[in-house]
């Protein structure tokens, strides 16, 4: 499939998705009176809200805030994400999924580019282990390794994974910063969380609205889970709730 041509279908797309949700940022902030003035105004009244419905972040909140921009990425067809693989050689969990997998252990687990993958604690459950192919430092949220355990030992695998677009027209496409990560809570508990949710994790990453493509256009989004098992998908530059996930199942829109 030609790069340009599908390229221009999907900004043709999100074109009109990002002016909607530009439109949705834009009216809250006029409802609300004034835009916040600074970060810790944002930071303030976020405490405050999260006090008053007793929502608890006990690992705290992220205080970067990057510039980023949005990316292109293409699913290579030679990894097919429902496929289960058996390993020659089952190998035992181990800490190692705290952290990106030295290649000398992705060459062990006869898992293709298994150190460009990163382990995520907040989406993974017992007997099945995420993996999130990681670009420039950041997750992509919706390629993964799902590693398959049993009796202590992983097995067998899923995979999927993504070739960028690194062309120089991506290259020079401009980064812009993010939304605080304050604001991305204080709008989520503000409309969607219920009292006395429990936040377990607060991740920056990409993802992206599913096509029946398999070259997609990704933009930076907030990931918030919490320990009801919930996944709520934040646009990193709109602050637009997008949509939910339950964790370990497939993407549900809102």
């Amino acid at each position: 499939m030609d790069w340009s041509r599908a390229k221009t279908i999907l900004l043709i797309s999100f074109l009109f998705v990002n002016i909607v949700l530009g439109y949705q940022l834009l009216a809250r902030e006029m409802k609300q009176g004034e835009p916040v003035v600074n970060a810790e105004e944002i930071a303030k009244e976020t405490t405050r809200l999260l006090q008053e419905k007793n929502i608890t972040v006990p690992n705290g909140i992220p205080k970067d805030v990057p510039k980023l921009k949005e990316i292109t990425m293409k699913l290579n067809s030679s990894y097919n994400k429902d496929e289960i693989i058996k390993l020659k050689t089952p190998v035992h969990v181990s800490s190692f999924m705290n952290q990106i997998i030295p290649r000398e252990h992705s060459m062990k687990m006869d898992i293709p580019r298994l150190e460009e993958y990163q382990f995520d604690s907040a989406v993974s459950k017992p007997n099945a282990y995420v993996m999130n192919q990681i670009f420039e430092g950041m997750p992509l949220f919706d390629v993964t390794i799902q590693l398959i355990e049993q009796e202590g030992q992983i097995t067998s695998y899923r995979q999927a994974y993504a070739e960028i677009d690194t062309t120089n027209e991506e290259k020079e496409a401009t980064e812009q910063k993010v939304i605080s990560p304050y604001i991305a809570i204080s709008n989520l508990a503000e409309n969607i969380l219920p009292s006395d949710t429990i936040i377990d994790d607060i991740k920056l990453g990409y993802h992206g609205l599913q096509f029946d493509s398999p070259i997609l256009i990704l933009n930076p989004y907030w990931r918030v889970t919490t320990s009801a098992k919930k996944a709520y998908y934040i646009h990193a530059f709109t602050g637009a709730i997008e949509s939910t996930q339950d964790v370990g199942k497939e993407q549900v829109k809102e």
